[in-house]
C-alpha cells in the first residue's frame, strides 16, 4: 500500500512479482521496490536529486534510470547487480528515456546533445560507438520484445526502425507507422507508449 507521498514512473521487474517506481517523501527521492508475493516494500535506490526508472535488462542484471537534478539537467544511469549505479556518458547534454536492449548490452535514449531531441544507442559495459537513429528528431524509444525492431515518436507520428545484429548493430532508417495525438512534450517520468510482450 501506499500512502499520501509523490509516486511516479511504475516498471515491472522482469518476471512480473515486483513493481519498482520512482517517490519523493518530503525531500529524499528514491526507487521503492514492491514485492507483489509478499507485499514487503524497500528503497531500490536513493540519491540526493530525483531519481526516475525505466526498467530491467531482461536477465533482471541491469536496472536503467534517469537521475535528475532539474528540468535542465538529467542523466541516464545504469546499475548492474548491486554495484554502484554508472552513469551512460559525460556529456553535459540532457539524457533520458533509457530502454535496456532485450538481447545485447545497449541502451536506446533521447538526447538533446545536437539541440533537438534524437533517439541513440549506446552500449554500456562494453566498448562500441553511438549510433544516432532518428533523423529529423524523436524520443520515447521502445524496444520490440525480440529485439528486431526500435520504436519512438517524434511528436505525434510513431516510427519503426529495423535492428540488424551481427559483429556491429545497425539501424535501417526510420519507417512511420502511425499517428497519434500525443502532443509535444517529453516527460522525464515515463514513456508515452510501450509495445505488449508478445510483440
Amino acid at each position: 500500500a501506499t500512502g499520501p507521498r509523490g509516486i511516479i514512473a511504475p516498471v515491472w521487474n522482469p518476471d512480473g512479482s515486483a513493481v519498482l517506481y520512482g517517490e519523493f517523501d518530503g525531500n529524499r527521492p528514491y526507487v521503492r521496490h514492491v514485492d507483489l508475493n509478499t507485499g514487503e516494500e524497500s528503497i531500490f535506490s536513493e540519491s540526493k536529486v530525483g531519481e526516475y526508472p525505466y526498467g530491467f535488462s531482461t536477465d533482471g542484471r541491469h536496472f536503467a534510470f534517469v537521475r535528475a537534478r532539474s528540468n535542465v539537467d538529467s542523466q541516464v544511469f545504469i546499475r548492474t547487480d548491486d554495484e554502484e549505479p554508472v552513469p551512460l556518458g559525460n556529456s553535459s547534454a540532457r539524457h533520458i528515456c533509457p530502454r535496456i536492449d532485450p538481447v545485447d548490452q545497449n541502451v536506446a535514449y533521447a538526447t538533446n546533445e545536437s539541440g533537438r531531441w534524437e533517439v541513440c544507442i549506446s552500449p554500456f559495459g562494453k566498448p562500441g560507438r553511438r549510433i544516432q537513429v532518428s533523423i529529423d528528431g524523436g524520443s520515447d524509444p521502445v524496444w520490440a520484445p525480440d529485439g528486431s525492431e526500435l520504436f519512438f515518436r517524434n511528436g505525434d507520428t510513431v516510427y519503426s526502425v529495423a535492428i540488424e545484429r551481427g559483429a556491429r548493430l545497425r539501424v535501417a532508417q526510420p519507417q512511420a507507422l502511425f499517428n497519434f495525438p500525443f502532443g509535444d512534450k517529453i516527460s522525464l517520468y515515463a514513456s508515452s507508449f510501450d509495445i505488449h510482450p508478445d510483440g
